[in-house]
């Protein structure tokens, strides 16, 4: 964040009980700006169970404003994959 030269506050979310996405958007309340970040697709998952799961986390961060979904460099096909979802 130095190197950036940006403003920033970073704060690691740790969710203890099983609604993980309540403690997101509890802890973000006063957050500008969270990233989430994607698991990347198995190498033998179908696109349409990886556009199911990329939809149920979209779904569940509705009420969080400002997010990035965030996935390491994976060469995956996001248009046939938001499609199939």
């Amino acid at each position: 964040m130095e190197q950036g030269r940006l403003d920033i506050s970073v704060e690691t979310v740790l969710c203890e009980d099983s609604d993980l996405f309540s403690a997101v958007e509890k802890s973000s309340r006063d957050s500008d700006f969270i990233f989430i970040g994607l698991r990347p697709p198995t190498p033998d998952e179908p696109v349409e169970i990886y556009g199911e799961y990329l939809h149920g986390i979209f779904q569940n961060t509705k009420g969080i404003p400002s997010v990035a979904y965030v996935l390491a460099s994976e060469d995956i096909d996001f248009k046939t994959t938001f499609l199939s979802a």
